[in-house]
């Protein structure tokens, strides 16, 4: 049985025009100028994005400023964000960023000389300080393109702290041999990085990571032969706020 028409299209369609003259005066608007406002305020509009329309000019597709502040969790919104968006009324309570040091820091704003660099290669650097390995119940390559899927659960393989004799050290192993031999594998890991950089990474690591602070101080209060069989368990504790 074919479906009834739909009646109240060309309702819809007259009273968007009609919003659409008030919004704007278009008969004193020039005809590309409509046509463009038109565009610009099409659903799909996200999806075809024109360079030639000037989009700081069209009202209708202005938010504002962030001018409203939250009284409870002090977040900035826009005029026409509902209470508690941010925050569900106070109940979600986020715990205050830290500083970043300010090595790290001067990179992320670009004040540092070597930011460019550091941005064009960050894939890379934190590959030189990942401490596990990625894993995946199966893992599916296509022929082709250069993506997998993954079927099952996602975990990390850490590895034993130390590595067997005759093998170099990876992956979290890296972290417990002195810092020269840290920077000297790191440098050979991946070549074209600077080994300054490294080495202040490498630094910050050290000086603010608490998880890299508890494994040393874990493996290097220990004799050699109470780490033959010295096992290392981190507990996730979920705490519910």
């Amino acid at each position: 049985m074919p479906r009834a028409p739909r009646a109240y299209i060309g309702r819809r369609t007259s009273n968007a025009t009609r919003m659409f003259n008030r919004m704007y005066n278009t008969p004193e608007c020039s005809q590309t100028l409509a046509q463009e406002q038109r565009n610009a305020l099409s659903m799909k509009s996200a999806f075809n994005y024109q360079s030639e329309i000037d989009y700081l000019n069209i009202k209708a597709l202005q938010i504002g400023p962030m001018t409203i502040l939250c009284p409870k969790c002090h977040s900035k919104k826009w005029k026409d964000e509902t209470n508690g968006l941010c925050c569900a009324d106070g109940k979600v309570v986020l715990q205050q960023f830290e500083y970043l040091p300010e090595s790290i820091k001067s990179l992320i704003d670009n004040s540092h000389p070597l930011s460019k660099h550091f941005f064009d290669n960050s894939r890379r650097y934190n590959t030189l300080f990942q401490m596990t390995s990625f894993g995946a119940n199966k893992i599916a390559e296509g022929n082709f393109m250069p993506t997998f899927k993954i079927q099952g659960q996602v975990h990390h393989l850490v590895g034993s702290l130390l590595p067997e004799i005759g093998n170099n050290a990876k992956f979290l192993q890296i972290y417990f041999l002195s810092e020269s031999d840290q920077i000297s594998i790191r440098t050979n890991m991946i070549p074209n990085l600077k080994r300054g950089l490294i080495e202040s990474l490498q630094t910050v690591l050290r000086e603010n990571n608490h998880l890299i602070q508890s494994f040393r101080s874990n493996i290097e209060s220990r004799s050699f032969d109470e780490l033959q069989n010295f096992k290392l368990i981190i507990n996730v504790m979920l705490v519910m706020t």
